[in-house]
């Protein structure tokens, strides 16, 4: 059944479906990996699958990563996230990034994942 839904999907895989929803991204663990713990729980008490890069390459190499692996949203925390508290997120297979509070992120995911839409972004 599975390998049917990874060649119908082309290996995109519905969000409700993927082992790992949203994976966070620090531009410097340093400063910002403390925030980007912080945002991790709060994610893991509402049950989406996360888990944080923390390792020393750039942050453009990260974001590759990310995409190569088809994760449906990444999330980059870097000064401006940490200062003003928002999240700055990349929805797969797109180049523009978007700002939002944890509080709106959750509710757009959570109601993606409720419907069990295929696709990541409502329209």
């Amino acid at each position: 059944f599975i390998g049917i839904l990874i060649e119908h999907y082309k290996g995109i895989l519905p969000l409700w479906l993927v082992p790992e929803q949203i994976r966070i991204l620090t531009i410097n663990n340093k400063y910002h990996l403390v925030f980007a713990k912080k945002i991790a729980n709060f994610f893991k008490k509402k049950d989406i699958r996360v888990k944080i890069d923390d390792s020393n390459e750039n942050l453009n190499h990260k974001i590759r990563n990310s995409q190569i692996q088809k994760v449906p949203y990444t999330i980059i925390i870097g000064d401006n996230e940490v200062k003003n508290k928002i999240l700055s997120y990349r929805i797969y297979g797109e180049q523009k990034q978007a700002s939002t509070t944890k509080e709106n992120f959750t509710k757009m995911i959570s109601k993606i994942i409720k419907q069990k839409l295929i696709g990541y972004v409502l329209k």
